[in-house]
């Protein structure tokens, strides 16, 4: 994409906030090198699950009895992993990992994991249809590979679901809870006029319609909203959205040239992009 196409053009990224601090920068910075005003918007701030982490310590601490280990996201990698070195316990000794896609895999990446398996289809339901056919015991008491699936308290039960329709045992843990983080006026004006909106998880899409409740023709005359992946469009499609762009991939450069398709077209009318 060329530096032109988002010369001037402002946009937001709005986003999940990890526990105690802000998620990396490097799609607006990114954003900004190609010439657009892009900025972080976090609408939401992950936090600790309301049993402050008992949970997933309890797992964690018999992680031997695990084969896979599932993350739907990076908040999910970064708390596992924060509580892992809590308890002592290295990435080195960790089952085999799958991610939902290549944002959680830079992430589990980078903190030391090994990652097996990433799924094509960047949802729960296509990281449980890419797991392996499980290879089932005689021994009754462990028939089912046991996977752990560290989610946010608000995740859907697709994962699961999904893992046990395809033979395994799929432990569900509340890893993290997400809460509303404050925005200012001034940051909801800066990012209802802005040129593109990127949102990057279904939650993020709730959390601005939250915002946003009291500018109802806001809704209706919104500029072009980028879309993280597919489970993430069908939330905005549900919200009323009309202008949207899904990324072909669920990676920093998906996003960026989901940015250029959308602002490439602000003229259009109001469509699916």
């Amino acid at each position: 994409m060329e530096a032109e196409t988002l010369t001037g053009k402002s946009i937001a990224v709005c986003c999940v906030g990890k526990i105690g601090e802000l998620p990396p920068s490097s799609l607006a910075q990114d954003l900004g090198n190609l010439g657009g005003r892009a900025w972080l918007a976090p609408l939401l701030t992950a936090a600790p699950p309301p049993d402050g982490f008992e949970q997933l310590d309890r797992s964690l601490a018999t992680l031997s009895e695990f084969e896979w280990v599932a993350f739907t996201s990076a908040n999910g990698v970064a708390v596992t992993l924060e509580r892992m070195k809590r308890l002592r316990i290295k990435p080195a000794e960790s089952p085999s990992i799958a991610v939902v896609g290549p944002a959680t895999a830079a992430a589990a990446i980078r903190a030391g994991l090994s990652v097996t398996l990433e799924a094509s289809h960047s949802t729960a339901a296509g990281l449980a249809g890419a797991f392996p056919d499980p290879v089932l015991s005689n021994d009754s008491a462990t028939a089912r590979p046991v996977v752990l699936a560290p989610l946010a308290v608000m995740a859907s039960d697709h994962l699961v679901d999904g893992l046990t329709d395809r033979g395994y045992h799929a432990h569900r843990v509340d890893a993290y809870g997400i809460v509303p983080q404050p925005v200012t006026t001034d940051d909801l004006n800066d990012l209802v006029t802005s040129d593109a909106i990127v949102v990057t998880s279904p939650s993020v899409v709730r959390r601005l319609v939250q915002l946003t409740k009291d500018r109802s023709e806001w809704l209706s005359t919104t500029p072009p909203v980028v879309c993280i992946g597919p489970t993430t469009f069908a939330q905005a499609q549900k919200c009323g959205f009309k202008r949207l762009v899904v990324a072909k991939t669920q990676d920093t450069n998906g996003l960026i040239s989901a940015v250029g398709v959308a602002v490439a077209q602000l003229d259009q009318p109001d469509s699916v992009l």
